[in-house]
């Protein structure tokens, strides 16, 4: 994480007070900051090295000195983009003395407690938002060191705020898996449910390619977004496997075992919707718009009897197992996507 911020440290330093009555009313006076001893405050997280702007030190007849130096600080963050684009998160700054332990220098907050909310009233949000802002204070012992080390903790949590993330993302996903679980209801030998998976499977991966260009490689967690459009291609791919396995079994000229579609006659049938339902019933073999029919033929030429496969009670048999098949893995993509969507979009809002 790198912040731009203003450091306020203040200190008593009893050589600086003196009467402003006996000097001209002066109550306060400024310094270059190379002239007066200042507190060696420093970012024990820091992965560069900080650079304090030459800012004056002001010291008042109190003896009080504040230094209020512009300073950034890079430190490390544990990344975690399970709900990208809508993932938070926790971000810290750890300030204490660098040479100097709690018995030679003590670091406390303004307000004199052990945490104190931390001013942001001058910052301006970009592509982060600052949901939680907290200072505390906290006492470290290091090694063999029987001296104490207090630092203040800086506490950050950051909310992504990307709207066209959300959009470009989310969106085409929701979309591409409505799509997938429709050709489930077409008939399985319909030319359009092979050009729609190829499509289907086309957008999901340029989906991908746009995540990696968006996500960046650091970070543990694999986002759910990604695990759910990797899912989905080997979906789509199953989907298009099985439909070029229905282009070569609905052409066959013998009949299903029995054993297989006894069951879908009673109670496996009215559930898979087999039955005579408008809409959402069994699609009749001879249905007008599937793969070209007239070349889909058996018969005898010797005889001159040609038999169509769209009238072949065999071929009937084997459009209801396929179609009873499409029913299933329906249900079972249906509830992958549902988990899904119930696990990112009800982790992303909570």
């Amino acid at each position: 994480m790198t912040s731009h911020v203003w450091l306020v440290l203040s200190w008593k330093d009893d050589r600086f007070s003196w009467s402003p009555t006996q000097h001209e009313n002066i109550s306060s006076v400024h310094f270059a900051p190379t002239k007066v001893w200042k507190p060696d405050i420093r970012s024990y997280n820091s992965i560069l090295h900080e650079d304090y702007e030459d800012t004056d030190v002001v010291a008042y007849a109190s003896g009080v000195c504040y230094w209020i130096p512009p300073v950034n600080f890079h430190t490390t963050c544990e990344l975690d983009y399970t709900y990208w684009p809508w993932d938070e998160q926790n971000c810290n700054i750890i300030l204490g003395s660098w040479t100097k332990s709690g018995t030679e220098l003590d670091v406390i907050l303004g307000n004199q407690l052990n945490s104190s909310k931390i001013d942001l009233e001058n910052f301006a949000p970009g592509i982060w938002s600052v949901s939680s802002a907290v200072a505390k204070k906290t006492v470290q012992y290091y090694g063999d060191l029987s001296e104490p080390w207090p630092d203040v903790t800086a506490k950050f949590t950051l909310r992504r705020i990307s709207f066209v993330d959300q959009k470009l993302a989310v969106l085409p996903i929701v979309v591409v898996a409505a799509l997938t679980l429709a050709l489930f209801w077409t008939f399985p030998m319909t030319r359009s449910r092979i050009l729609l998976g190829g499509i289907n499977l086309l957008i999901l991966i340029l989906i991908l390619i746009y995540l990696r260009s968006r996500l960046p490689s650091a970070g543990g967690q694999l986002p759910l977004v990604v695990a759910f459009t990797g899912s989905l291609v080997v979906m789509v791919t199953v989907q298009l496997m099985l439909s070029l396995a229905y282009a070569n079994v609905l052409v066959r000229s013998d009949s299903p075992p029995d054993v297989l579609l006894t069951p879908l006659e009673g109670i496996c049938g009215k559930i898979l919707c087999l039955s005579d339902i408008p809409l959402v019933g069994k699609i009749p073999a001879s249905g007008g718009i599937t793969i070209d029919m007239a070349a889909l033929t058996i018969g005898n030429t010797e005889s001159g009897t040609n038999t169509s496969l769209a009238n072949n009670p065999n071929h009937s048999g084997w459009n209801t197992l396929a179609q009873a098949l499409d029913r299933v893995l329906f249900i079972l993509y249906l509830a992958i996507i549902l988990i899904f969507m119930s696990a990112y979009f009800g982790g992303a809002s909570s």
